[in-house]
């Protein structure tokens, strides 16, 4: 719901207006066990009077309605895991999740492009004045709080903050109409903003734009930006997680890890990939700020019409990103230094596991940096109109330079055209160098096409730090993914409606294969739905 009122008084453009906006999602998850019920089910049995296999060491500790549980049952032959079996650990045993984010904003800016005039032209200025409201939520069920099910244990989200702006932006042209310059302009805004979360920031940005002459102009930026905690990152509730990752103290105990509470000779973690975690947000949590550069130029040839070329270098460093630490990271470093011996939580000598881990402590927060930088480069043409309609082209592409991560132990890992895995904790995921788009449209009359050819660069997938790479096949180059969309429109253009029909991954492709990342590929960076069908209808008022 959006309410403005809006006006023109003394040559200056304003409005005043309130906002509110909600959204609800539920969540329903199906397929997950009881955790109580498998312990039971895979747990000791004895077989009764009629030689029929029960749960429980002896008769009179039979469970009931327990039914045993094979997990090395062979399809196809008696011993399999049969529906029985299975309707006892799982039943309805189902996740459910409700969310919900609600907006409330009141502003007022105004806006004048005519100030008063410069020598090269007139000088604009626009203000405003800001007050939002964000809350969220998501409430879990019972399963997940108690985490008796593999759906994993997890606590409700609920919190909100509230932000008070003010921002300044003026546009002054300075020189225009002489050799090599039809026009040079300096931009200017700055913005205030306080949070009810951590404080007030204010951040300021220089624009200049220089037109060379019709067909050229450069442009280039320096700024500062910040990015303020979101809802979740701030107040979403604790859940367990089980990242891969290895303990250095199990097998070679340092002084840092006996003070720990690992035994002086270690303990056997034999078969243990995954360790526990306990992961969520963090209300303590600081704003992201971020230096940037951009150059870069538009090429609109008055000999091509209808027809641009955009190329423009980025340069961007994060300081004090939202991240967490990683467990592999804090476990290597209780190791090495006794940083984070802290945040692992070990069973104690009185157990007969002592030293094993029991939950690595892994919140939000901030630490390290992140430099990256790349180019980004455009390319569009409509083509003469023909007596079989009239055709688009257009390509986007974007190489990446650098993606350079500072960890919170100030290690570097650098990820432009590498895979690092994530799910331990040592990286961030996929970087490809080259991803890129190319786009075709056709239209005539009120039927309109498109093809689109989507295309990510194979990576480096380095094997040496997982756990289960051998000296053997300690690194490979991924293969890159090339998928193609397409897409048909009619416009019926007296009820202002357009139908829809198309397929995204026509030729139903599958992304690379990567050996260290969980599920063997969950880059979002690659089509992972496979070849895909819809149908829609749109309705303009």
């Amino acid at each position: 719901l959006h309410i403005a009122l809006e006006g023109d008084s003394f040559n200056w453009n304003w409005e005043l207006a309130g906002g509110y906006g909600e959204n609800n999602s539920d969540q329903y998850e199906s397929g997950y066990f009881n955790l109580d019920r498998v312990g039971d089910a895979v747990g000791p049995t004895h077989f009764d009077d009629e030689g029929v296999l029960q749960c429980g060491p002896s008769a009179d500790q039979a469970i009931a309605g327990c039914v045993p549980l094979n997990v090395f049952g062979i399809p196809g032959t008696e011993n399999q895991v049969t529906p029985e079996m299975l309707a006892y650990v799982s039943g309805d045993y189902n996740a459910f999740t409700l969310g919900k984010n609600q907006l409330k904003s009141v502003t007022f800016n105004a806006a004048n492009s005519d100030v008063f005039d410069l020598p090269a032209g007139p000088m604009g200025v626009a203000f405003g004045l800001e007050k939002h409201w964000y809350d969220g939520a998501v409430t879990v069920d019972t399963n997940q709080l108690l985490g008796t099910s593999t759906a994993g244990i997890s606590q409700n989200t609920d919190g909100g903050y509230d932000v008070e702006e003010a921002f300044l932006e003026v546009n002054l042209p300075l020189l225009a109409d002489i050799p090599l310059i039809e026009l040079l302009e300096l931009n200017f805004a700055t913005r205030y903003s306080d949070y009810s979360t951590y404080g007030d920031t204010t951040n300021s940005k220089i624009t200049v734009r220089w037109t060379v002459f019709e067909d050229l102009t450069i442009r280039g930026t320096a700024g500062e930006s910040f990015r303020a905690p979101s809802i979740p990152e701030l107040f979403e509730g604790q859940f367990r997680n089980f990242p891969n990752a290895t303990d250095p103290c199990a097998d070679n105990p340092t002084p840092t890890c006996i003070a720990s509470g690992v035994p002086a000779g270690g303990y056997d973690d034999t078969g243990l990939v995954q360790i526990p975690s306990n992961e969520g947000g963090n209300p303590d949590l600081e704003e992201e700020t971020a230096d940037t550069f951009t150059l870069g130029f538009v090429y609109e040839p008055s000999w091509w019409a209808d027809t641009s070329l955009t190329v423009d270098y980025w340069d961007i460093d994060i300081d004090n990103p939202v991240t967490t630490v990683g467990v592999q990271t804090r476990l290597d470093n209780c190791a090495a230094t006794g940083a984070f011996c802290d945040s692992i939580e070990r069973f104690g000598p009185e157990t007969s596991v002592q030293g094993n881990i029991i939950a690595v402590n892994d919140l939000n927060s901030n630490a390290g940096s992140i430099e990256t930088s790349g180019i980004d480069l455009g390319w569009r043409t409509m083509l003469p109109e023909t007596a079989f309609g009239l055709f688009t082209l257009g390509l986007e592409w974007t190489y990446l330079i650098e993606y350079d991560k500072e960890e919170a132990d100030g290690n570097v890992l650098s990820h432009a055209g590498v895979y690092l895995d994530e799910t331990n904790g040592y990286g961030d995921g996929l970087f490809a160098r080259n991803r890129g788009i190319f786009s075709a449209n056709w239209m005539m009359n009120n039927w309109s096409a498109s093809w689109r050819s989507n295309y990510t660069s194979g990576v480096f997938e380095d094997l040496r730090p997982t756990f289960w790479s051998s000296d053997e096949y300690p690194e490979r180059d991924g293969q890159s993914m090339l998928t193609h969309d397409i897409q048909f429109q009619y416009e019926f253009s007296d009820w202002n409606t357009r139908i829809s029909i198309g397929a995204d991954n026509i030729t139903d492709e599958e992304p690379p294969f990567l050996y260290s990342a969980f599920a063997n590929n969950t880059s979002n960076q690659y089509d992972q739905v496979g070849r895909f069908y819809y149908g829609r209808v749109t309705l303009s008022f």
